[in-house]
């Protein structure tokens, strides 16, 4: 298996598109922290409701920024792999599938602690109060929310979401033959679920939006960190209480965990039966 993981990695830092993960981040970051902060102009930079939209906009870029990580730098790295006879020789091995894909999932684990400490620095620049006074509150959040973070919500919420994304991008790679199909579907799966899961759009108020994004890791699993950011009381599994929006209930606040984690797991199921080596 170590042996599977330094091949993915050295795939991983010659892959362009591993890059454009970190250029999208920021980019991200940057368009939608704008788009609130040109919402609010007449608030000032440490106004706490400014503060929380920031830390929804943040969470969810998290998210989706593991969804991403998943679909495009591994994905691809896994083709620049198979395209090179590296799988055809490895599948002549020992090695079996589930060892094959229990790597891949590692080594996509360890890309997405990149990426997080990527946007962490970028979140960390905007929090120096020059520059938060500068921007007028663009990604600043007060440190009295920072205190609030439920941060074990935090962590688990990018744990299943990441494993329940990197199983979806492996049915993606079991099913699909080349790297140009595997570009089509995921870029249409990428931004279906993206709009859908409320990620660049709020699905609150919109019943079948909320309901479509459940339909899929991301709308829960932003769901989750953005209420772990919050500081909710993401693990009491009987429901709990939003301030200013409607509350909780049990199936929803159980979902949160149970459906990324069903999700991934169909999508690993499957991909064992698909999964070739050429």
């Amino acid at each position: 298996m170590g042996a599977l993981i330094k091949l993915q990695a050295k795939a991983y830092f010659s892959n362009i598109f591993a890059k454009v993960d970190y250029f999208t981040t920021v980019i991200f970051l940057l368009v939608l922290g704008s788009l609130v902060l040109s919402g609010h102009s007449d608030w000032k930079y440490n106004d706490p409701r400014l503060s929380r939209l920031n830390i929804a906009i943040i969470s969810s870029i998290t998210i989706l920024m593991v969804m991403n990580s998943a679909l495009y730098s591994f994905g691809f790295s896994f083709f620049e792999m198979k395209d090179s006879i590296l799988l055809k020789r490895i599948g002549a091995t020992k090695i079996t599938k589930i060892e094959a894909i229990g790597s891949f999932l590692i080594w996509g684990m360890t890309t997405m602690v990149f990426i997080l400490a990527w946007i962490s620095f970028w979140v960390g620049i905007f929090q120096i109060p020059a520059i938060a006074k500068l921007t007028g509150g663009l990604l600043y959040v007060s440190p009295k929310l920072w205190e609030n973070v439920n941060w074990g919500g935090f962590v688990v919420s990018i744990l299943i979401t990441s494993i329940s994304f990197y199983a979806i991008a492996f049915f993606f790679v079991s099913i699909l033959s080349d790297a140009e199909q595997y570009n089509i579907m995921t870029t249409f799966y990428f931004f279906v679920v993206a709009f859908l899961g409320g990620v660049f759009t709020p699905n609150a108020n919109r019943e079948w939006m909320k309901i479509i994004g459940h339909m899929s890791p991301l709308g829960w699993g932003s769901e989750l960190m953005n209420h772990s950011m919050q500081g909710l009381p993401v693990f009491d599994l009987g429901g709990y209480k939003i301030p200013l929006h409607d509350d909780i209930g049990s199936f929803e606040a159980v979902g949160h965990f149970a459906f990324p984690i069903i999700y991934g797991s169909l999508a690993a199921g499957a991909s064992l039966k698909f999964f070739k080596w050429d």
